[in-house]
C-alpha cells in the first residue's frame, strides 16, 4: 500500500513541476510542451528542430553588463 502511495506521490509531483513550466502564467513566458526533448530532436534533425521550435536567432544575448547598468540609471531617473 505505501509503494503505491510513493508511486502516486512521485507521478503526480513530476505531472505538477511539468505542467507549472508549460502553463501560462500571469508572470514569465510558458515553455513549449516538448521543451524536455529540445536537445535531442536538435542533435537529430535541425530542421525538425526548427519546425518544433521555431526560430530563436531574433533574441539577443546581452554580454556587456555596462548596457544593463546604464539602461536600469535610465528607468530610475524616470521616477
Amino acid at each position: 500500500m505505501e509503494g503505491w502511495l510513493l508511486c502516486n506521490f512521485a507521478w503526480y509531483m513530476l505531472a505538477a513541476l511539468y505542467l507549472n513550466q508549460v502553463i501560462p502564467q500571469d508572470y514569465g513566458v510558458p515553455k513549449h510542451p516538448l521543451f524536455l526533448f529540445e536537445g535531442i530532436i536538435k542533435a537529430v534533425n535541425s530542421s525538425l528542430h526548427y519546425q518544433i521550435f521555431g526560430d530563436d536567432s531574433h533574441l539577443q544575448l546581452i554580454k556587456d553588463k555596462n548596457e544593463l547598468i546604464d539602461e536600469d540609471s535610465d528607468v530610475q531617473n524616470e521616477r
